[in-house]
Order: C-alpha cells, then structure tokens, then sequence
C-alpha cells in the first residue's frame, strides 16, 4: 500500500491500483488516511484468506508449523 501511494503521487494522472491481502492491509492501513486527505483516489482490493499469509509460509517451512497467523474473522 505505501508503494501505491508512492507510485500516485509520482505519477497523479495514472489511475493507480493495488491489490492486497487481509494482513498486509491491516498492517499498512493507515495510509489510505494518507490517500484519503491528499485525494489521491488510489484503488485498493483486498483479499480476505483470513491469515497473514507470507509470515505464515516462513513459519511453515522451518517449524513445520504455523502459530500466531490466523485472523479472526
């Protein structure tokens, strides 16, 4: 998200689009306050698998595992 915001504001007359998961937007959300009070109009998708994905696979591989990744729904 904070890349989208960046590529926006370089960029103000692309129409600009990013598509996240469920985490990484929650983790990065506050910057559609960013988005929002500069009027940016970035489009963001969110996909809700419902963990946080990417931490999720690096717990998988090492600890045969994974702890601490599932977002309540």
């Amino acid at each position: 998200m904070p890349a989208t915001i960046g590529v926006k504001l370089t960029h103000p007359d692309k129409q600009v689009v990013a598509i996240v998961g469920d985490g990484a937007f929650l983790m990065t959300g506050l910057e559609i306050v960013t988005t929002s009070r500069l009027g940016l109009g970035a489009i963001f998708f969110v996909f809700n698998d419902g963990e946080l994905a990417q931490i999720s696979q690096f717990r998988q591989i090492p600890l045969n595992r994974k702890t601490c990744t599932v977002l309540e729904k």
